[in-house]
Formats: structure tokens, sequence, C-alpha cells
């Protein structure tokens, strides 16, 4: 009878773990989503609330900030119930997400970012700790989440881009292929910077923006999964949290360690941790922590700006922007399942690849610009988002095997920075582009690549001194391979 009841429990803890991870999921592929929506819209959201880019760039970067105040928020959210933490988030992100295209007041349309980033922040926090909590012997499942996350990224631009404002290209006839760049002047003609021949079309814009239509089926299917946590939590309310389950289920043999079948010594976790100096430790995380701030500072900036700089810039129409954001995050999406198959690739060598030819494109990017290539920019963004999506991850890896674990607290500081980096960027180069002229966002990209790639140089050195003199972080003598499974 005992037997049984076991039995019973065990299967009715593992349908509601399954039926709380595909709702994990579920909202995860909808944060990717709302979150890939406001690059494509970006023109439309400034038009809607009346500002230039100069103002019009703070909307990324509050969205940003309210990510970060979500993430720290995150934290002092466990003593509640998760699946209803879930459900509240998704319940005030509905709220946000559904009134973004209404909001023609700029404080408003600010405010409504705010909340939105701050819910994401939460969502993303949380989703990502009860995984590992839930599924923490199965990397897989973890991989899984962070690809529904790039599912939604990729997707959402394909579906915005037919209800983008209609604001007809400019239509140009070269007949000359002498092509000669000059410093921004708000008064240029075409003529001046191209020896062309042009017929321009009158250009007035229609105003026929419909991004209110993606936006609100955005928020009908955030509501549906926010019910669905409240289902869940009601459904199992009997249930506790992972933590809790070993200490139900496990008996006091099976916390003994195990022994070997044919009577061998115990097998232990024996890992050697070695002791890092505090203030070598300090100094590596916080060039660690600048490194991923200017990284996420160029990722999320050119998410968000690149439909808005080439149809301002390279005068495609808002499709062909959304499109090539949509391109641009299904390379990422390539990266991360390539990444899989790339587990016998040194770490430290991988981060570096991509540093560089995250430099390269950028490059790429500045010059297709500046002679009018859209093939070249084309490629030069493929390349770069294939390359930009494994930075953060592979540096994680890299701390955590060379420098020092990664504990809940360091990743948060390393949350805080990536935050930090990508809340100032938009402000500084959308003035910066305001001012001087949109190809500055291409310098811009160029310069903090070029920085960025000087500090992985830094970070290689620090590493070889810490391996050097004190070793790797942690060396275990119990592995994979040597790990027995009991039936």
């Amino acid at each position: 009878m005992d037997v049984e009841v076991h039995i019973d429990n065990g299967a009715g803890t593992r349908r509601s773990k399954i039926i709380y991870t595909v709702c994990i999921y579920s909202s995860f592929l909808m944060i990717g989503w709302s979150r890939g929506l406001l690059g494509p819209s970006f023109p439309d959201i400034q038009r809607i609330s009346q500002v230039d880019l100069e103002l019009g760039s703070w909307i990324v970067t509050t969205f940003y900030i309210g990510n970060s105040l979500g993430c720290l928020t995150a934290g002092l959210l466990d003593t509640f119930n998760s699946k209803l933490v879930f459900g509240w988030s998704l319940f005030t992100l509905l709220i946000a997400i559904a009134a973004i295209p209404w909001c023609s007041i700029f404080g408003i349309m600010i405010v409504a970012h705010l909340v939105q980033g701050f819910s994401q922040g939460i969502v993303d926090t949380i989703g990502n700790s009860e995984i590992l909590l839930l599924w923490k012997d199965n990397r897989l499942l973890y991989f899984c989440l962070e690809l529904c996350y790039n599912v939604g990224s990729f997707a959402a631009p394909l579906v915005m881009a037919p209800f983008l404002m209609d604001i007809p290209a400019t239509k140009i006839n070269v007949t000359s292929a002498v092509l000669q760049p000059k410093p921004y002047n708000r008064s240029w003609s075409i003529t001046d910077t191209l020896n062309v021949t042009s017929t321009i079309a009158p250009v007035t814009p229609t105003f026929k923006s419909k991004i209110y239509i993606p936006y609100s089926f955005t928020a009908i299917f955030i509501g549906c999964i926010s019910v669905s946590f409240l289902l869940v939590y009601v459904a199992f309310k009997e249930d506790k949290r992972e933590d809790n389950y070993q200490d139900n289920f496990t008996t006091e043999d099976e916390k003994k360690p195990i022994e070997l079948t044919n009577g061998a010594q115990k097998i232990e976790d024996k890992s050697s941790e070695r002791n890092l100096p505090k203030r070598v430790k300090i100094v590596s995380l916080a060039i660690i922590s600048v490194f991923l701030l200017f990284y996420d500072g160029v990722e999320e900036t050119f998410g968000s700006f690149l439909t808005m700089y080439c149809v301002n810039y390279l005068n495609w129409t808002p499709s062909e922007g959304a499109l090539i954001t949509s391109i641009t995050n299904i390379c990422g999406l390539v990266a991360v399942v390539v990444s899989l198959f790339m587990k016998c690739v040194n770490t430290m060598v991988y981060a570096g690849v991509n540093c560089v030819l995250m430099f390269l494109t950028c490059l790429g990017m500045l010059f297709s610009s500046l002679y009018y290539n859209d093939m070249g920019m084309w490629i030069s963004c493929c390349i770069y988002g294939f390359f930009r999506s494994m930075l953060f991850s592979l540096t994680l890896t890299w701390t955590n095997e060379y420098i020092t674990p990664v504990t809940g607290r360091i990743a948060s500081v390393f949350m805080v920075s990536t935050c930090i980096g990508a809340s100032v960027n938009p402000v500084m180069l959308g003035n910066i582009m305001e001012r001087l002229g949109d190809i500055w966002l291409c310098y811009g990209f160029a310069v903090e690549g070029f920085i960025l790639l000087l500090f992985y140089f830094v970070i290689v050195g620090i590493t070889r001194y810490v391996v050097k003199n004190f070793g790797k972080n942690i060396d275990i003598l119990l592995t994979e391979e040597n790990t027995i499974a009991i039936s």
C-alpha cells in the first residue's frame, strides 16, 4: 500500500512539473516575441508618440531600465509562489503591450515600456531559475528555454512587417558608380553626395500604421498564458517546490554515498576549489562586467535600431527592415543550435572567434552603408547575428571554468551590467545620430566592437595569470563518464 502511494505521488509530481515547464516555455516564447516587436515597430512608435530619434531612443532605454529593475525585484520574490508571480507578471505585461500602440503621449509611451521591461525582467529571471530547479539534471530542457525565446524573437518581425506604417521608398536611378561620401549635412541633396541622375517620386507618408493588430494579438496570447499559470497553481496547489521533493521522497539510504556493486571503495564528489585572492577576483569580475556591458549595449542597440536605420539611411521599406531584423535573429537561432555540437572547442577560443567576427561585421556594415551596398549590408548583418548570440553564455562558462564559480550573486552582477549597457547605449547613439547623421550608428558599432575586442584580450591575459598562479577554478574528479546510473 505504501509503495502504491509513493508511485502515485511521483506520477502526479512529474505531471505537474511537465505542465508547469510547458507554461514557462510558453511565457519565454511570448517575451521573446514581444521583445522582437520593438525593433521593427520602432519607427512607427516614434511617429505615434510624435518624437524625434533623440527623444525616441529613451523608449528603448526605459525598457531596459525596467528590465534591470525586474531582474532585481525577482530576487525579492522568493517567498511568493512562483506560479502566482508568473501569472501576475504576465498580466501586467499584457496591459503594457496592449497600451503601447495607443500611447500618443510620449510620457505614457515611456511608462508603458518601463512596465513592459519590468514584467519581462521578472519572468526572465524566475523562468531561468525555475527550469534549473525543476530539471537540474537535464541541460537539454534548459537549452529549450533559450530556444523558445529565440523562436519568438525571430518570428515577431515577420508577423509585424505587413502592419507597419506605409512609407514610400525614394527611387534613385544611378548612372554613375562614382561614390563620394561626405560629412553629414542636414541640407544635403542627393546630387551633392552621388554623381547620379535621380527621379524622386513625391514622398508623402500615409501614416497607415496598424501595429495595434499584432500588439493586440500578442496581449491576448500573453493573457492566455497568464491564466494557465493560475490554473496550474489551483490544480497542483498541494505540490511543493523541487527542493522539497527530495526531502519527501528520498530515503536515508539514498542520501548515503553511492557504492560500487563489487564492493569497491565509495565514489564521492571530490571537488577541490582553489583559493583565489579577493583582489584578483574583484578585478577579474569587474573587467568581465565591463566587457558584457559593451557587448549587450551593441547587441540590443543593433536589434532596436536596425529597421529604423535601414529605412532612414538606406531608403529601404519598413517591410525590408523588418525582414533583415528577422533574418538576423534566425542566424542567432542557428548559432544556438550549432553550439550544441561545439563542446570540443575551447571556450576562450570560441568566444574570441565571436568577438573578432562581431568587430569585422561591424566594419562590414559601415562600409556597406557608406557605399550603399545592400548585399553587403545583408551579409554583414547575417554574420553578425550568428556570432553575437552565444557570447554571453560563453562568458559565463568561461568565468565559471577559469575564474570563479558563477553564483546567483555574480550572475546578478553580470545581468545588471548588461542592462546598464542596453540602457545607456541607445540613448548615446541616438543623440549622436540625431546630431551627426544616421551613419554614425555604424561608426559607433565599429568603435564599440573594437573596444569589445580589446577587453577580450585583457580577459585572456587575466585568465592566463589566474590559471598559471592558482590553477583552474574547480578540479572535478567525478565526471560525467564515471557517474553510476541507478536502475
